[in-house]
């Protein structure tokens, strides 16, 4: 009887080693993504100069580890699942990895929202655990909606689409399509070719006058000589309350 005894214990202890030893291969869990207290899959919207309080729930079988937070403007160069939306205008960047315990955690934080900020920003949500798994990852497109600053939308340039350059030689002259737009008004908005080290070659004003949208065709510039094989044209605007926004493109010496 004490040898049967003796082999039941030895072989509970053998049991619950080997249990020890088995390698947890379960992924954890992102249960819920909170924006300002409304759960989100794939796309929120929020307003440019305001705060976002971002809430993560995450769960794992064994042990929590680590939380990734990752938000950048949608022109990262990278891809994703989902495409598509205005490009991001304005500086807004989130990097934190967060240190996590337990079965089950909470993460929550408030974000202000710059007032430049304005298009489509992405937000990734990842998870470790302790045995070094990896949850599926959280992508939520955020639009940035801005009521601040001015709005500068130019829909062509002499006839056609701006991609990330416009290709032109000194004397050229080009003519804009599109519109600037604020809900106080427009105090001041110009047109400007500058050099490689930001130096101002050539300005044309815009008289917007106050209005709250401005029509920019039959708006034009010339183009100076280039000393390099590149310059910079923009176009600033500024409204009531000196609140600023400014487009811009590369000219590619033709």
């Amino acid at each position: 009887m004490k040898i049967n005894n003796i082999l039941f214990v030895l072989f509970i202890g053998l049991t619950l080693a080997a249990c020890k030893n088995e390698t947890d291969e379960e992924n954890p869990v992102i249960s819920a993504v909170r924006i300002n207290g409304t759960t989100v899959t794939s796309n929120a919207v929020i307003e440019a100069g305001t705060d976002m309080t971002l809430q993560i729930n995450m769960t794992d079988n064994d042990e929590l580890n680590q939380l990734k937070i990752d938000l950048h403007p949608n022109e990262d160069g990278h891809s994703h699942e989902e495409e598509g939306g205005e490009e991001a205008d304005g500086e807004w960047e989130v990097l934190s990895i967060i240190n996590l315990e337990g079965t089950s955690d909470t993460y929550s934080n408030t974000y202000s929202v710059p007032t430049n900020a304005r298009g489509e920003w992405h937000l990734l949500v990842d998870v470790l655990d302790k045995e070094g798994n990896e949850s599926t990852q959280v992508f939520v497109d955020i639009d940035v909606e801005n009521d601040i600053i001015p709005l500068i939308e130019v829909t062509s340039v002499n006839g056609a689409e701006v991609d990330d350059e416009i290709d032109a030689a000194e004397g050229d002259v080009l003519m804009f399509q599109g519109t600037i737009s604020d809900a106080s008004g427009l105090a001041d908005a110009h047109i400007e070719i500058l050099d490689e080290d930001g130096n101002l070659l050539v300005e044309e004003e815009l008289a917007v006058g106050g209005a709250t949208s401005f029509d920019m065709n039959g708006a034009s510039i010339t183009v100076p000589a280039f000393a390099t094989d590149h310059l910079e044209l923009h176009i600033h605007a500024e409204d009531n309350d000196g609140h600023e926004d400014e487009w811009s493109v590369e000219l590619h010496n033709d």
